[in-house]
């Protein structure tokens, strides 16, 4: 059961949150904060709902938890991340992915949209109904980011990386919304 209106994770619970997944008690496998927020997002954004079950053990990779207290604290952290997603990618300009940000030696911050990408193309992975082509297009900035051409980016394709970043939110409550009209 979901709180009618689940609060967005403070930034302290955030970073329990990604420290848990970057743990050694997360497992190998685990996704980051950013992976799993972009596979979350798919997962509500998807033609069918899944159970917390089956996305769960996807996210962490048979997590070993302290205590039940941990372990309630963390799976809490998640089912909350999700609800949050739920909420807000029904309302128009609402939705922020959680990316990661690099800071260069002149202290210049960016966007690292690659592990939410990656995140969000694997849960379409487990979308029964094919990807349409309609849906292509609209997600065509999240194909660019997870493969880059070329690997590493130049400076010269900051500004575009930049913009390509810029069109997530927008393309997740798109693809939302195009599911959503065919329920």
């Amino acid at each position: 059961m979901h709180p009618e209106r689940p609060a967005l994770l403070t930034q302290a619970e955030l970073l329990r949150l990604e420290d848990f997944l970057r743990s050694e008690a997360s497992g190998e496998g685990a996704m980051s904060l950013s992976r799993a927020h972009g596979f979350l997002t798919a997962i509500v954004s998807g033609p069918e709902r899944f159970e917390a079950g089956e996305w769960i053990r996807l996210i962490f990779d048979e997590p070993v938890f302290s205590d039940s207290e941990q372990a309630q604290d963390i799976l809490g952290l998640i089912m909350r991340l999700h609800a949050h997603i739920e909420q807000v990618l029904p309302i128009a300009g609402s939705f922020s992915p959680i990316l990661e940000y690099v800071q260069d030696r002149r202290g210049t911050r960016s966007c690292v949209a690659e592990e939410w990408c990656e995140g969000y193309l694997s849960a379409i992975d487990l979308w029964s109904a094919p990807l349409p082509r309609a849906l292509r297009q609209t997600m065509e900035p999240l194909f660019l980011i997870a493969n880059p051409s070329g690997g590493m980016r130049h400076a010269a394709q900051d500004a575009h990386y930049a913009e390509l970043c810029a069109t997530l939110p927008v393309m997740a409550e798109s693809i939302y919304q195009y599911w959503r009209s065919r329920e």
